[in-house]
């Protein structure tokens, strides 16, 4: 995603349409299936479950990440949010590595270091957005557009005064 949203609001109606999606697809599969008794109505069901269970995990890139930082900072702010957001995914990145290496699943160790290396590239994303504001404000200061506050003795050295009060 290349734009940032631009509220929390935007942000959790971004990120609410996957699990909706696979919500509707559960309810619906859950209402017919006693009249349709197929697998693939059950197969239907249950990869929707796991989908959706997987992608509700409270982490980048995952929906879960998402929703809880549009949340965050909506309650505390955009920075604290990201803050929060990215630590908890390092940590369910921790603890699925940890879990995966120790019992050998592999699926579940790509799956981490997946999350791991989203929740870096998602900070560096904010770090670099942040640093480019700084910058487009420094730029609009030189071009007259921003003026920065001048101290007085700035203002009086330029006035000729060398300083001095008149």
């Amino acid at each position: 995603m290349s734009d940032e949203p631009k509220s929390p609001q935007a942000q959790f109606s971004i990120a609410f349409a996957g699990p909706f999606v696979n919500l509707m697809f559960i309810s619906v599969g859950l209402i017919i299936y006693p009249f349709v008794h197929t697998d693939l109505m059950v197969l239907i069901i249950g990869v929707n479950v796991l989908i959706l269970g997987f992608n509700m995990i409270p982490a980048f890139p995952m929906d879960g990440g998402q929703i809880l930082n549009s949340i965050i900072w909506y309650l505390w702010g955009r920075e604290i949010a990201y803050k929060i957001t990215i630590s908890l995914s390092y940590i369910f990145c921790c603890v699925g590595l940890g879990i995966g290496l120790y019992f050998g699943y592999v699926s579940l160790t790509i799956i981490s270091l997946v999350i791991g290396g989203m929740a870096y590239a998602q900070a560096f994303q904010n770090n670099l957005a942040r640093n480019q504001m700084h910058v487009k404000t420094h730029q609009e200061s030189q071009d007259g557009n921003v003026r920065p506050r001048l101290s007085s003795r700035v203002t009086e050295k330029s006035n000729g005064n060398n300083g001095e009060k008149a």
